[in-house]
């Protein structure tokens, strides 16, 4: 769990999040285009209902970086709907590698540079 941030449901998101992003990688069923495409769109909800939670919860502990972390997530939810809106074709042409490695590391960028940099504010906040 070197991603976990240390609060449970942050963590359970992340996990979810990386749940999306193998299934779009390792898709299995019959439909794959279609299946990848859903797990697409999926991953696209998954990230900004974690956003909602995840910008309340920096809004309630006081985060000193909570503008720049919102501008962040501005961002990455812009891009990322750029990104859906352009594998489409890929994912129904069952070519997942098109976008995967773009996808993978627009949402590891956010969580590796940014969450993990309130990992340590929440810490010395909330020790033990």
């Amino acid at each position: 769990d070197s991603l976990a941030v240390g609060h449970p449901d942050m963590d359970a998101d992340h996990r979810r999040i990386l749940a999306y992003l193998n299934d779009i990688f390792w898709p299995d069923g019959e439909s794959f285009g279609e299946h990848i495409q859903a797990s697409c769109l999926g991953l696209r909800e998954c990230l900004g209902n974690h956003f909602i939670r995840e910008e309340d919860l920096l809004r309630d502990v006081q985060y000193p970086k909570l503008d720049r972390h919102f501008e962040n997530h501005r961002i990455l939810v812009q891009r990322m709907d750029e990104l859906v809106a352009y594998c489409q074709a890929a994912c129904i042409e069952a070519k997942p590698e098109v976008c995967f490695s773009e996808l993978y590391d627009l949402v590891m960028d956010h969580v590796v540079r940014h969450d993990l940099e309130f990992k340590s504010f929440l810490q010395e906040r909330f020790p033990g």
